[in-house]
């Protein structure tokens, strides 16, 4: 049996998308030790489509053609340092914060409201060179969103907010040039609160890796 031609997906004929990015950076070199980097990022996308006609008994539901689906707009800032306030001892910080907005084509309906939030991100990385063939690391990461939508009363609340941290800290060995083990233990809590906890978790986990390096 053939799908008809208005039918979901078959009367779409064709999607482009159109990205537009620009990003600034500037990076200050303090003293020996300490190196800052400051960046902004902005992302623009819009989501093209080609359509078939649309009829319902003889109602012309949607005429066809080009639409425009969607578009997506992103302002992303960021901080990096990085520190080695000893000569075997590197750390490094980022905070990034981003905001952005997607808006689809909802012909006016008040059930589909934009999608817009923001995210906190925050990492943080240690690695001690214990001797030339072993090198300890250890790192943090935390993340945060607040795309909650109250939007309860016109039909759709699809929106997310969550937390997640991660813990991790491990060896790395290395035996020959071309030989190196790995060993790291890691740490993960999530929390979301729009899903009723229902996709909550903690997690704990051990990682083995054997390298070989053939030249």
């Amino acid at each position: 049996m053939q799908p008809s031609p208005t039918a979901y997906p078959t009367f779409i004929r064709s999607r482009d998308l159109t990205t537009d990015e620009v990003e600034a950076r500037l990076v200050w070199h303090g003293p020996s030790r300490f190196k800052t980097i400051l960046s902004y990022q902005y992302h623009a996308t819009d989501y093209g489509m080609d359509t078939r006609p649309y009829l319902s008994f003889a109602n012309v539901i949607s005429p066809g053609g080009q639409l425009t689906a969607g578009r997506e707009n992103a302002h992303v800032f960021s901080v990096n340092e990085t520190v080695t306030p000893m000569p075997r001892l590197f750390l490094s910080a980022t905070l990034s914060y981003q905001n952005s907005r997607m808006t689809t084509a909802a012909d006016g309906s008040t059930a589909v409201v934009p999608y817009r939030g923001d995210i906190y991100t925050v990492l943080a990385n240690g690695i001690y060179v214990f001797s030339p063939a072993t090198d300890l690391f250890a790192g943090y990461s935390f993340s945060e969103a607040n795309y909650g939508q109250n939007n309860f009363a016109g039909g759709l609340p699809l929106g997310i907010q969550y937390q997640q941290h991660s813990i991790q800290a491990g060896i790395v060995r290395k035996f020959k040039k071309n030989i190196s083990a790995r060993l790291q233990y890691r740490f993960d809590y999530y929390d979301e609160p729009s899903s009723g906890g229902a996709a909550n978790y903690r997690a704990h986990s051990i990682f083995g890796l054997l390298t070989f390096q053939f030249r």
